[in-house]
């Protein structure tokens, strides 16, 4: 057996609490590599067609890459994949920090859990030693409460704990899972299906050494990363003020939603998002397994409890900064405390919330559809603070209107009449993240055609190919074909082959389970540092056309798993609202245009090797990238 993994996935059934081991031979983990890729095996091979995300078949994948664990640089993701109750497709969330690492540790590639518990409870492994333990009494407590005190009991205060708040244990649809009280599986609803399943928590606690093939190559790749990564400016300014500090140029530029999708561009925005500001409330570092660029940071502010969360990032400062148009930075450090508290995706809450005040802005809702809700002089206008932590509330909680906002966007507007369905940003029922698709026209495509929903990570940013990126982001990008700078709001032919060949890498990565904040496309590692890395710790010969491959079979099989559960070419669509020009701001007059939009979709299913009009894959593709087993759930 090559190096990096154990070669046993532990399979757990809540509904008998059976424990079982799965032991898949090398060809398995060359094919699939872990990650998302083995996580999508599982749920078509094992979950029954047309299952409901909340049916106790449906089966949630715990799964970091073949290389977490070892100790190289940006091997600190782990994966969850289950079908979503969002999307009702494939629903796949990734996070950073501890906990897959500390699972691969423990002696384990990957967890399949199907079922669910009679009674709420939480699952404990050390090592090879997995228990089950009531959670009755966490049950409708906070996330930091259920940390401290299963970190408590356990005794070792290296015990890595996911655990999902109120909001999962009430299954709003966008709920999260919270690792180490920093890390987030955000999107895609997963914490609101773990706690479908009266699942609290997973705890994990690992002892054993994942096994490395070169550790003198893995060790220098480590030392040159640790040395030089700050070489690179992007990493720099995460490293500097975290993920949060990219929201002041993306604010600054015109290129984040602002007041739900109404433009790009926020007047007096900068006044909250500024770096100083958010630099000013940072209160140290958070570092993931076994790396030094700290992308994630404390925070303190007056007010506050003494919290142990980690600071606001990106895609919060934005959507409710800059989408609900909340320009008071302490209001936006509560709301983080109370996304990471409930346990909330702070993307499609954001979204969320800015729909009820577009509603209201246009006089659609009035005080009596929000009765149940505790606003009392508030008004839920864009800007208002105070009125976007009393929903946060009421939807994590299910109470009043908050139970049909904690639905999500699409099923809101079916609810509430056909005035509002222009008003939900979505695509496949999943709310776009804060980044524009009016500005960057690659992007957008990435967000229509993503088998997961619009996601930032689908693909690369068009602006960091534009005439004003460095040019040292093109530069090292030259092996993937980007040799030259392009309009970032054009979608022409070259775009469209660089949107599938870029999707590819994120997808080789999502399944690698690699941190896009240390490698390419933009980031300090390059390509062959990738083949290099893995070859250290596995000891496999890997090009980059396999890698590219693995990133194919894992799109492929996400849509495959899409089509069998009802999605169709027609979800491959994105909101009204892009496709209304931008009024104001830097971006004024850009948008996307739907026959364009259309044209480039179609030519995507071609070059992906699926029917160009049904986006089916042909059965010569599925052969080609060894997963003619696939043609079964056609």
């Amino acid at each position: 057996m090559a190096c990096g993994y154990w070669g046993k996935i532990l399979k757990i059934n809540l509904e008998n609490l059976n424990i079982s081991v799965d032991y898949p031979d090398d060809l398995f983990y060359r094919t699939y590599m872990g990650g998302a890729c083995l996580g999508a095996y599982y749920l078509l091979k094992e979950m029954p067609p047309g299952t409901d995300a909340f049916d106790p078949a449906n089966i949630m994948v715990f799964s970091p890459g073949i290389a977490t664990g070892a100790r190289g640089p940006g091997l600190a993701r782990h994966t969850v994949i289950t079908k979503s109750p969002l999307s009702g497709g494939i629903g796949e969330s990734q996070a950073e920090g501890l906990w897959g690492s500390e699972l691969k540790r423990a002696g384990w590639d990957a967890i399949v859990i199907s079922g669910r518990a009679q009674t709420p409870i939480y699952i404990s492994i050390s090592d090879s030693t997995v228990s089950f333990k009531s959670a009755e009494e966490l049950w409708g407590k906070s996330v930091a409460d259920v940390h401290g005190n299963i970190v408590s009991d356990s005794g070792d205060p290296g015990t890595r704990v996911a655990v999902i708040g109120q909001a999962g244990e009430n299954m709003v649809r966008y709920a999260s899972i919270i690792t180490d009280l920093a890390f987030a599986h955000n999107r895609l609803g997963v914490g609101a299906v773990m706690g479908s399943k009266n699942l609290k928590a997973i705890s994990v606690r690992g002892t054993m050494d994942v096994c490395v093939s070169d550790p003198v190559s893995l060790e220098s790749l480590n030392d040159f990363f640790s040395k030089h990564f700050t070489e690179n400016s992007v990493s720099q300014a995460t490293h500097e003020f975290g993920m949060g500090g990219l929201a002041t140029g993306l604010c600054r530029d015109g290129l984040v939603a602002s007041r739900n999708y109404r433009s790009s561009f926020m007047p007096g925005v900068e006044k909250a998002l500024n770096s100083e500001n958010i630099l000013s409330h940072n209160a140290g570092d958070i570092n993931c397994f076994n790396c030094p660029q700290a992308c994630q940071k404390k925070t303190t502010a007056p007010g506050l409890s003494d919290t142990p969360y980690a600071a606001p990032e990106l895609e919060l400062l934005c959507m409710f900064g800059s989408n609900c148009g909340i320009q008071e930075y302490s209001k936006l450090l509560e709301i983080n405390e109370l996304c990471y508290s409930y346990g909330l995706d702070r993307n499609s809450t954001g979204s969320v919330i800015a729909f009820v005040m577009d509603a209201w802005d246009r006089g659609l809702i009035d005080r009596d559809h929000l009765s149940g809700i505790e606003l009392g002089d508030k008004i839920p206008a864009f800007g208002n603070g105070d009125a976007a932590l009393a929903l946060i509330h009421a939807i994590a909680l299910r109470r009043g209107m908050g139970t049909i906002l904690a639905e999500g966007t699409q099923r809101a507007a079916a609810v509430l009449g056909n005035k509002f369905l222009d008003l939900a940003v979505q695509s496949k029922g999943v709310e776009l993240p804060a980044h524009d698709p009016r500005t960057k026209a690659m992007l957008g495509l990435g967000y229509a055609i993503s088998p997961i929903g619009p996601s930032t990570e689908v693909v690369e940013h068009d602006t960091d190919f534009d005439e004003t990126a460095p040019v040292w982001m093109i530069h090292q990008n030259h092996t993937m074909g980007v040799l030259r700078p392009m309009r970032a709001d054009i979608l022409d032919e070259y775009k469209i082959g660089l949107a599938y060949r870029l999707q590819q890498v994120f997808s080789f990565m999502d399944s690698l389970c690699l941190c896009i904040f240390a490698f390419v496309p933009v980031r300090f590692l390059q390509y062959h540092h990738i083949s290099t890395l893995l070859q250290a710790v596995c000891g496999w010969d890997i090009s980059l056309f396999e890698l590219m491959q693995l990133g194919r079979r894992r799109i492929t099989m996400f849509r495959v798993f899409n089509l069998r559960e009802g999605l169709s070419a027609r979800d491959d669509w994105l909101p009204e609202k892009v496709f209304q020009p931008i009024p104001d701001g830097p971006r004024k007059g850009q948008k996307m245009d739907k026959s364009t939009l259309r044209r480039a979709i179609k030519d995507y299913y071609t070059l992906a090797g699926w029917d160009r009009d049904t986006g089916v894959p042909t059965r010569v593709s599925l052969a080609e990238l060894d997963i003619s087993w696939c043609n079964e759930y056609l």
